[in-house]
């Protein structure tokens, strides 16, 4: 059977600064209630359940929970990594609780990126929202491969890398380069003599390709072999 023990604010400040880290009182009207800071972005609030006064607020077996949380806005993240509902004050109370915080920071840790940025954001809807937004402010960004990748990978729920995040960061709306893909030309040029000769099935063949290219995506091994079949056709292999 468990033996459960008071607990004053002292003791548990005390413990607080025994795990290296950041930490202060959420709010004075918040009892007891504290954050221990990861990031500028990120905290883990921590709830001791003692009260505002220097004395334990409620029974003996009260207990402490974390949850990992924005600094921004307070919404929560992640509050099932601690790995249990909550923590006793048993007499091991400082040694479990310290595991429960370490399981806390290792799952940020092991996705800092997204964390950060969902925090930042406030939920995944809103930043894939502005990032799009940022992307389709450069003027023909669906000719520029790099920003149609970042296009397609946050319009999938993906967080971009923090290089692509940067890069996306230093572009200018009005310089940034559009990059065409060799075989473009070729399609319009394929495009332009299928048309001289009524080929409907050829042009609207070269269109689709040419819209796949522009989106920064791949042409499949049977798209490629039906293509080169077509440049000879109509006198475009090299």
């Amino acid at each position: 059977m468990s033996t459960y023990i008071q607990l004053t604010r002292q003791e548990f400040e005390d413990w607080l600064d025994t795990l290296g880290l950041q930490w202060a009182l959420k709010a004075p009207q918040t009892g007891g209630v504290y954050q221990i800071f990861l990031s500028p972005d990120v905290a883990i609030d921590i709830n001791s359940t003692t009260g505002t006064r220097d004395q334990v607020m409620g029974a003996g077996k009260a207990s402490m929970g974390l949850r990992l949380v924005s600094r921004h806005n307070g919404r929560v993240l992640n509050k099932k990594a601690m790995g249990q509902s909550h923590f006793a004050r048993t007499l091991k109370w400082r040694d479990n609780w310290a595991k429960g915080v370490d399981r806390v920071r290792d799952a940020y840790i092991k996705a800092k990126g997204f964390y950060d940025t969902i925090a930042k954001y406030g939920d995944l809807e809103a930043y894939k929202d502005h990032v799009v937004a940022k992307i389709e402010a450069f003027p023909n960004w669906k000719a520029n491969e790099f920003l149609v990748s970042l296009y397609d990978r946050v319009s999938q729920g993906i967080i971009l890398t923090e290089k692509q995040q940067d890069a996306l960061d230093n572009l200018n709306p009005r310089q940034a380069p559009a990059v065409e893909n060799p075989l473009l030309p070729k399609l319009r040029e394929l495009w332009r003599r299928a048309k001289s000769r009524d080929d409907n099935w050829t042009m609207d063949f070269a269109k689709s390709l040419g819209e796949t290219l522009k989106y920064g995506r791949d042409l499949s091994p049977r798209q490629l072999s039906a293509l080169e079949a077509k440049f000879d056709l109509y006198g475009l292999s090299e």
